[in-house]
């Protein structure tokens, strides 16, 4: 009898203890979950659900987190659409494999390799002088590269969306054709009408801010690293809202960029 008085005895305080334990875990756990909800935060989350895995708000702990997580799913995949370039996209599935673009940066990464053969960075944030754009590319690290290079006029080239490349826009860099006299007031893209004056162009024809005449949907002004032969203070350009190639001066000329490698 006295056995079982004290054995009871002893079940009696290790139950009291252990009600004493869940009720102030219980406390801390509501505690915790009102102060998660009133920050609202992913790191006040977490240290949530590190701390109570199975607490009373850890089912709602994880909706946020995987709500913020889907967030930034959305806005890396919509940079990457901005971008369009073969790094932005590889850099989408670096970061996001599973990601809800995953389909779409697979197949643009192929797209975008097979239109030029080239991979090319995403666009300069900024417009720069030329000896600037030389040394940005070379100092790029995107998408896990660091090879990058300011593309000459031929690579460049490659980018326009015309079906009057091969005849009207001679300048090339592989032909060794960077003089002023490869190049025409008959553009890449449309027929310009010539300035008799000075033998520049008097009309452009349209400008079209679509992108039409970019693969990349570019309607800016790019920067190559060709140089023009008979004007070394001049670089070789390609304005993608005429699709035309032109030149100007290196030191004065703000342009953006886009790196090849």
């Amino acid at each position: 009898m006295k056995k079982f008085l004290v054995v009871s005895t002893v079940f009696g305080i290790l139950f009291v203890i252990f009600g004493l334990n869940l009720s102030a875990q219980s406390s801390d756990d509501k505690n915790a979950c009102a102060y998660a909800r009133k920050e609202s935060s992913i790191d006040t989350w977490k240290f949530y659900l590190e701390n109570f895995p199975n607490g009373e708000c850890s089912d709602e702990a994880k909706a946020a987190l995987e709500g913020a997580q889907n967030a930034k799913d959305q806005i890396a995949c919509n940079q990457a659409r901005q971008e369009n370039s073969f790094a932005g996209w590889q850099k989408y599935l670096t970061n996001f494999p599973n990601g809800k673009c995953n389909f779409e940066a697979k197949v643009n990464k192929k797209k975008l390799k097979k239109t030029t053969d080239l991979e090319w960075s995403g666009r300069s944030s900024k417009e720069m002088r030329w000896s600037d754009a030389v040394s940005y590319c070379k100092s790029l690290n995107e998408g896990g590269y660091s090879d990058w290079r300011l593309p000459n006029i031929d690579e460049l080239k490659t980018l326009l969306n015309a079906n009057r490349v091969t005849n009207n826009c001679r300048v090339s860099e592989k032909n060794n054709c960077l003089s002023s006299s490869c190049w025409s007031c008959s553009t890449c893209t449309q027929t310009g009408t010539q300035n008799s004056n000075n033998g520049g162009c008097f009309d452009w024809g349209t400008a079209y801010s679509d992108g039409r005449y970019s693969k990349l949907g570019d309607t800016v002004y790019l920067w190559s690293s060709s140089t023009r032969s008979d004007s070394t203070g001049n670089a070789w350009l390609v304005n993608f809202s005429y699709g035309s190639v032109n030149n100007s001066y290196k030191a004065s000329l703000n342009l953006y960029v886009r790196c090849v490698r």
